[in-house]
C-alpha cells in the first residue's frame, strides 16, 4: 500500500509541477504536504503500533494511544485541507 500511495504522490507533484508554470505557486501547493508528513504519518504509525502491541484493546494505555492518533490524523487533514485550499485560491485569483 506504501508503494502505491508514494507512487501516486510522486506522479501528482510531478504534474503540479509541469502544469503550473510559477514555482512560486508550486511551493504554496506542495507546502500544504507538510501537514501530511508532520501530523498524519505519525499519527498512523502510532495507531499501527498500537494495534501490533495490543490488538484486543485491554489496556486504557492503547484506547489513549489510538484516541491520540487519530486526533493527529484530523488535525492533520484539517491544515493540509486549509492551506492547500488557500493555494489553489490564490492559484485561481492570480494572487502571490
Amino acid at each position: 500500500m506504501r508503494y502505491v500511495c508514494v507512487t501516486v504522490w510522486f506522479f501528482q507533484s510531478l504534474i503540479i509541477a509541469l502544469v503550473i508554470p510559477n514555482i512560486g505557486d508550486v511551493i504554496k501547493l506542495l507546502g500544504s504536504l507538510a501537514a501530511v508528513f508532520i501530523f498524519i504519518f505519525p499519527g498512523l504509525c502510532m495507531f499501527k503500533c498500537t494495534l501490533r502491541s495490543d490488538p484486543s484493546y485491554v489496556r486504557k494505555k492503547s484506547m489513549a494511544l489510538i484516541s491520540m492518533s487519530l486526533i493527529f490524523m484530523a488535525l492533520g487533514g484539517f491544515i493540509f485541507g486549509v492551506v492547500f485550499t488557500q493555494g489553489m485560491k490564490g492559484l485561481i485569483n492570480g494572487q502571490e
